[in-house]
């Protein structure tokens, strides 16, 4: 017999009680009773609680044996109970109620035998899940098009179903006083560092909160700078990526509930990457990488200098294009900071509206919006038409960043520097743009340098950085991380790969 509700005992009418009390004013919770044994002398009971369970399973698999044939046994006891139920996949001994009531909250089905100690929770969570579609904040061409969802279970198959190892462990861990979300830690064993591994177990433990609602709120509390503009912990719905990542020596972060894996540690190259680059000639992904970083550097400073040429220092601008310049501007009456934030502003809004609206009448909203505004502003003499292409071009640049949480971090601070570029020109702007670098060199993700391959500088990283080497040159892991086994793949170049 065990403890349970301040009271010892084994009565199926009092653990039932003790269950009802602990679910007062749930409309979801259901007891269904039976008999069981030749003389039907043996009362029972199976718990559960509607919504979460396949309610399937529960009438086909455990209800249906124990009133059928459980009328034909001689004797009643768990062995004989259990081996009604050979059709249900997994079948747990718990040893008090208070492990079924959490047991409950899962998903699972509580058996319960009067005068029988012993209590079963068979696992019956069939709660509906949105099926696996392509993600649409990282679209490929060319690529897998499948995407993890909310369910932890089949966002750990999508993993197993790439990775046929028995390296590929998984720790599971319950956050949240309330919610208890269910994490999963996974990471490759033999190729993972085991002090990356360590720092982030303790992390996720010393965590103590009402409830983890996502991957982003877990990203948060575990990152090791939170004010930094930058994350440090990558985001992504993409299993393939998710997989790169893991043979590479990192660790992934599943949380159940949220479509976002997490990835740690994280540099800043990788934001600027994508898993089309592998399945792409290296010559085009080395280009579209490059393309990527120079829409960075144009989304982030491109405001910025257009203010510092017209405020301070306009005699670097060719005398041709000074006069359209002066004449474009003449009719306007703010200064540029001033033309500047209300175009830019207007954007920002312009691109919530888009993001929050109906895809149809989002899309219509930030085209028609856009054209309309601008030339509007134009005409009435609020900004120049330099201006509106400034702001069109930082725009489209923007959205070069195939990482939503870096092309944030570029919206964010392009406002300051266009503040630093208004009071002291260019030199504003560099001094900006040196305190940028230096907070980058600075910064952390779970210990490795944000700024790998530069800060410090390793060359070896380069190959598959900024730009993307040729796959016979890619032999060995990146230092990110610092996983155990460095070496990848044995193809050189000009091996024969096929006899």
């Amino acid at each position: 017999m065990r403890w349970f509700g301040g009271k010892k005992s084994n009565s199926l009418k009092a653990r039932v009680q003790y269950l009802q009390g602990r679910f007062q004013q749930a409309p979801d919770f259901t007891i269904r009773y039976f008999r069981i044994g030749k003389s039907l002398e043996q009362e029972g009971a199976i718990v559960f609680l509607k919504g979460i369970v396949d309610r399937t399973m529960v009438h086909a698999d455990i209800l249906r044996p124990l009133l059928i044939w459980g009328r034909q046994m001689e004797s009643v006891d768990w062995q004989a109970t259990e081996s009604l139920l050979l059709s249900v996949g997994q079948i747990k001994e718990l040893g008090n109620i208070e492990e079924g009531v959490q047991s409950l909250l899962r998903g699972d089905t509580l058996l319960l035998l009067d005068g029988l100690d012993l209590i079963y929770a068979i696992n019956t969570r069939g709660w509906e899940k949105r099926g696996i579609t392509e993600p649409s904040s990282e679209p490929v061409i060319r690529g897998p098009h499948d995407g993890f969802t909310e369910t932890l279970v089949t966002n750990l198959s999508q993993i197993r179903r790439r990775l046929k190892t028995t390296r590929l462990k998984a720790k599971r861990y319950q956050v949240g006083r309330y919610s208890k979300t269910d994490v999963a830690l996974l990471y490759l064993d033999g190729i993972a560092n085991p002090q990356v591994i360590e720092e982030l177990e303790k992390r996720i433990e010393q965590l103590d909160l009402d409830a983890l609602q996502s991957s982003g709120q877990l990203e948060q509390l575990i990152e090791d700078n939170p004010y930094s503009p930058f994350p440090q912990i990558q985001s992504t719905e993409r299993p393939d990526k998710a997989v790169a990542n893991l043979l590479e020596g990192r660790v992934v972060l599943v949380v159940d509930g949220s479509p976002q894996v997490l990835i740690a540690p994280s540099v800043f190259s990788q934001f600027y990457q994508s898993p089309e680059d592998y399945g792409s000639r290296w010559l085009m992904a080395t280009f579209v990488r490059l393309m990527r970083l120079g829409g960075f550097i144009v989304a982030l400073t491109l405001p910025a200098i257009y203010i510092a040429l017209i405020s301070f220092n306009y005699e670097m601008i060719p005398l041709r294009l000074l006069i359209p310049l002066a004449e474009s501007r003449s009719r306007v009456p703010f200064p540029p900071i001033v033309e500047a934030m209300l175009m830019e502003i207007t954007i920002e809004l312009l691109r919530e509206a888009g993001i929050r609206l109906p895809s149809p009448i989002g899309q219509t909203i930030g085209i028609v919006g856009g054209l309309v505004v601008g030339q509007a502003a134009v005409q009435a003499g609020l900004v120049s038409n330099v201006m509106v292409i400034v702001v069109a071009v930082t725009a489209i640049a923007s959205f070069v960043v195939p990482t939503y949480d870096v092309g944030f971090s570029v919206r964010l601070l392009r406002f300051p520097l266009m503040f630093l570029a208004s009071a002291f020109g260019l030199v504003g702007i560099a001094v900006g743009l040196t305190m940028l670098l230096a907070h980058l060199a600075i910064l952390e993700s779970v210990g490795t340098p944000y700024a790998l391959g530069i800060s410090p500088l390793r060359l070896k990283d380069w190959l598959d950085s900024a730009i993307r080497a040729p796959s016979w040159f890619l032999n060995q892991r990146p230092t990110i991380g610092h996983p155990l086994n460095r070496t990848r793949q044995q193809t050189g170049k000009g091996e024969k790969k096929h006899e």
